[in-house]
């Protein structure tokens, strides 16, 4: 916590208009002040920080600071959007000790202008250890585009953890993808790995799924009935994943999980479901309890909007962690429909299963007359080309998928044994439908990417280059002493920022994420694009090259010395 003092409660708020900082911070050779000392404010009642930058104590110029115009003169971003918790986290500046001469420069300087900082406002009074990192990128388009998307879209994003909450600053705006790459709107390149978290295996824009896509479209875009390409891909799934005995396709995850769930109570006739500290399986109520992804990255173990009653319904066991299991099945005994799981926790950072972990669930569920239902949102199609029931050797009752079987485009499927899956309408009570569900554009993209990932050598080129990656950072880490462990099944990786290992939700917990900011900017700057969180996967896809490989690992070990 950084000390602060209170302005007597007298004073008015008077804030002047922005100045150009970059000026104010740097002399005529470029070069930062050695002893530029910051003062920021935080106005409670604004949710709001405001700044000023002097040097010699006697001009001081304030600058407002929020999410909309903290730039300098040519539209760099300063600092991002700055609330009161950002402040705790720039590590870029200390805290001046009472002690030191500056403070009480500092203490008299702000006496003398008073009349510029809010009523009841906390005074951070700040040294600057070191620069901080200048942007190279030129950005001023997305920063435009963002500030656009804000007025009509809540948070600017149609997903939080686009919004780049959990590591500071404004996202670049994509225009396109091709291979490994993306390029965003103001012209920077980046290789890419996001994937649009995880289904773009053969790389943005493949040539099979573009062709798939176009000949699809100029037939018709959705039609609201029975289509021949639904069987075929039915078919292909149901080949690669036998326990998936019938399929039925949904528009996305979310709805894949949902759908299992009800599914798994309407077979069981019972009300409650266990799942996993850290594991997100979409925004259905139900599984918004304790869960992984945006959630996990926002501090959020639970949504507003879910009635407390409902969210009861959801028990939370630890993955990992046989004996949580157990435990709830005794004391809810006959009241459990199923157990859901990522086979590979994928939500929290990758977390790869225990020795007989997923063994011992279907054990357990087995013997009390429940249900297991892998979400394999992630893990299908990517770990091998079963998912991750094939690599372990488990199988479950019920399989959900994502956008993977549609090559990128929404949709999704839940699928399990004949018997189960007998209940869902219209053979069955348990009523689930669509409009979209099964729309021909996903259905070709899903048949042509399915086609191609049958290909020999597929996953043992991923496995390569994911092995090259997760190698080659745990090396860089390791040569700039940054405690660090690097997870990673298959082309699906995350280097966490802490000592190992992590296989828990709570080891997870331990991960730096002031260092993963500092590390994901950093490489953003030397043009690799990772996820915005600490808490999610890397994705090598078949467009990823070793070429790609070897400058990753140039940024990454150029981002760790700077951060060690």
């Amino acid at each position: 916590m950084l000390a602060f003092v209170k302005t007597p409660e007298s004073l008015k708020l008077n804030v002047k208009k922005y100045a150009n900082a970059a000026r104010l911070a740097r002399n005529k050779g470029g070069q930062p002040y050695p002893n530029l000392v910051r003062v920021w404010y935080y106005a409670p009642s604004l949710d709001m920080v405001g700044a000023s930058r002097f040097i010699g104590y006697e001009d001081m110029t304030f600058a407002r600071y929020n999410t909309n115009n903290e730039v300098d003169s040519q539209g760099h971003s300063l600092h991002g959007g700055r609330t009161e918790s950002h402040l705790k986290r720039m590590d870029w500046f200390r805290q001046l000790a009472p002690s030191e001469p500056e403070y009480q420069k500092a203490t008299s300087a702000i006496l003398r202008i008073a009349d510029s900082i809010r009523p009841g406002a906390k005074i951070y009074l700040l040294r600057r250890e070191h620069d901080s990192p200048a942007p190279t990128l030129n950005l001023s388009r997305s920063r435009k585009l963002f500030s656009q998307a804000q007025a009509l879209i809540p948070g600017g994003v149609n997903s939080p953890v686009r919004s780049f909450r959990a590591v500071g600053g404004q996202p670049p705006f994509i225009q396109k993808g091709k291979g490994s790459r993306l390029w965003d709107v103001d012209g920077n390149q980046y290789i890419d790995y996001v994937g649009s978290w995880g289904p773009l295996i053969l790389g943005h824009a493949a040539p099979e799924i573009v062709a798939a896509v176009q000949q699809a479209a100029a037939l018709g875009t959705s039609f609201g009935a029975p289509t021949e390409g639904e069987g075929e891909l039915a078919r292909l799934i149901h080949e690669a994943v036998p326990s998936m005995e019938m399929v039925r396709f949904v528009n996305s995850g979310t709805e894949a999980t949902m759908s299992a769930l009800r599914l798994a109570r309407a077979y069981t006739g019972r009300s409650k479901v266990v799942k996993f500290a850290g594991c997100y399986h979409g925004h259905a109520d139900g599984l918004l309890v304790q869960a992984g992804s945006g959630s996990l990255t926002h501090g959020m173990p639970s949504s507003a909007g879910v009635p407390a009653a409902y969210a009861q319904e959801t028990l939370v066991a630890q993955y990992n962690d046989v004996p949580s299991v157990e435990r709830l099945f005794d004391e809810y005994a006959g009241q459990i429909a199923c157990v859901i799981v990522e086979p590979v926790a994928g939500n929290m950072g990758v977390v790869p299963p225990a020795q007989g972990f997923l063994a011992a669930l279907k054990r357990i569920t087995s013997g009390n007359n429940a249900l297991l239902i892998f979400d394999e949102v992630i893990t299908g199609f990517r770990v091998s080309y079963g998912g991750a029931q094939a690599l372990y050797g488990v199988t479950p009752d019920i399989t959900c998928l994502g956008k993977v079987i549609g090559g990128g485009l929404p949709v999704g499927a839940y699928g399990g044994r004949r018997e189960i899956m007998e209940v869902v309408a219209p053979l069955g009570p348990m009523y689930q439908a669509g409009t979209l569900s099964g729309n021909p554009l996903a259905v070709a993209a899903g048949i042509a990417a399915l086609k191609a990932l049958q290909q020999p050598g597929t996953y043992q080129r991923l496995e390569r280059t994911g092995a090259l990656l997760a190698a080659g950072l745990a090396e860089a880490a390791r040569e700039a002493k940054v405690p660090a462990t690097v997870n990673r099944v298959g082309s699906l990786l995350t280097a966490f920022f802490c000592a190992g290992p992590v296989a828990s939700y709570a080891d997870v917990q331990r991960a730096d994420t002031r260092a993963y900011g500092r590390y994901f900017h950093a490489m953003l700057e030397r043009g690799i694009y990772l996820a915005p969180s600490q808490f999610e996967a890397a994705f090598v896809s078949l467009a990823h090259t070793e070429e790609d490989i070897r400058q990753t690992l140039t940024a990454a070990r150029e981002a760790l010395k700077g951060d060690a």
